[in-house]
């Protein structure tokens, strides 16, 4: 996962493949940058950049919500959405209370 910050958004872009085993790899070192951008950022955007996943888990989908209501779902978007990847998003439910793109 590769970080990136701009004025006020933090972009966060993950890699091919975005399982269970690495959603909790990374889920500690998501919640403390974000938390840190929160400190520093007032209201704060975070985009989670799917441009290069093919494969999200339930665990991602969890993220998503977790840090969706941490910054408020109208500062958190999901961009470069693949279609198998939005498929997820629409069988689950999600597509309607997270932003797509």
């Amino acid at each position: 996962m590769i970080f990136e910050e701009t004025a006020r958004t933090l972009y966060c872009r993950f890699d091919k493949n975005v399982d269970t085993t690495l959603c909790s790899e990374i889920a500690p070192q998501l919640r403390d940058r974000i938390a840190d951008a929160e400190k520093r950022i007032s209201d704060l955007n975070i985009v989670f950049d799917m441009t290069q996943t093919e494969y999200i888990s339930s665990a991602f989908l969890r993220l998503c919500i977790l840090h969706g209501k941490q910054v408020g779902l109208s500062h958190f978007r999901v961009e470069n959405v693949s279609d198998e990847v939005r498929h997820v998003f629409e069988i689950t439910g999600l597509i309607g209370i997270l932003s797509l793109r």
